[in-house]
């Protein structure tokens, strides 16, 4: 799956530290994910896109 969300996180000036802990995910986990390594659940893909205040269309 493509998605956007390094891209965002780096617009806004969030490190993959504090990014995985405003989602209550991992830092490894969210590095896959920005890497297309990993798929996030819907769940886990709601909560990066809350924890950026965007959608997750817009991120994935």
């Amino acid at each position: 799956m493509s998605n956007k969300v390094r891209e965002v996180r780096l617009k806004k000036n969030i490190t993959q530290t504090k990014l995985a802990e405003m989602a209550k995910i991992s830092r490894p986990y969210l590095a896959d994910i920005e890497k297309g390594d990993s798929n996030p659940s819907a769940q886990i893909a709601i909560s990066i896109a809350k924890a950026l205040g965007t959608t997750v269309e817009a991120i994935f």
